[in-house]
């Protein structure tokens, strides 16, 4: 059975990068975090990944860890450093991972694309605190490879919520 999805359940993450090589572990963009507003509205208070798409406009095709986070973490790392959390942010707030594997990826003529389909992992939401009908999840970047991106908009995420 097909499903259609509502505007609303597509989600897009552009992280701003410093172009420059990456190492394995590096926090990948200035921000650390990116908080969905609104993943889900009323009473429901689950988010359901279905799948996750990552355009990679320097075609380096490198594994990236998508981290989801039920409330704001406190990111010590900066953009194109070990990315660092405490554990105890980490037993609080981190409530799963999606790995984009190199595998994932399909080339295009300058720039490639990675698409992880059949997700289904149940995501806990928190309340927004400028919307009381409305719940967030957040995320943050973590490189698994060693690419060199060359613009601060070489990756654009997308995420399919249910």
């Amino acid at each position: 059975m097909s499903q259609i999805l509502r505007p609303s359940d597509l989600f897009t993450v552009v992280p701003t990068i410093v172009p420059a090589a990456y190492s394995a572990g590096d926090q990948i963009g200035t921000e650390g975090k990116h908080q969905l507003l609104n993943v889900v509205e009323g009473p429901k208070t689950i988010a359901l990944l279905e799948s996750l798409v990552l355009f990679d406009g320097a075609k380096q095709k490198s594994a990236i860890d998508i981290l989801f986070w039920n409330s704001s973490p406190t990111v010590a790392s900066t953009d194109n450093a070990p990315f660092d959390v405490t554990d105890a942010q980490c037993i609080e707030k981190l409530i799963g991972y999606v790995s984009i594997a190199a595998a994932n990826y399909a080339d295009l003529a300058n720039s490639a694309v990675a698409t992880v389909k059949d997700i289904r992992l149940p995501l806990a939401t928190v309340q927004n605190t400028d919307n009381p009908f409305g719940r967030s999840l957040w995320l943050s970047f973590v490189s698994r490879g060693t690419p060199t991106y060359a613009a601060a908009n070489d990756l654009k995420l997308w995420v399919a919520l249910q």
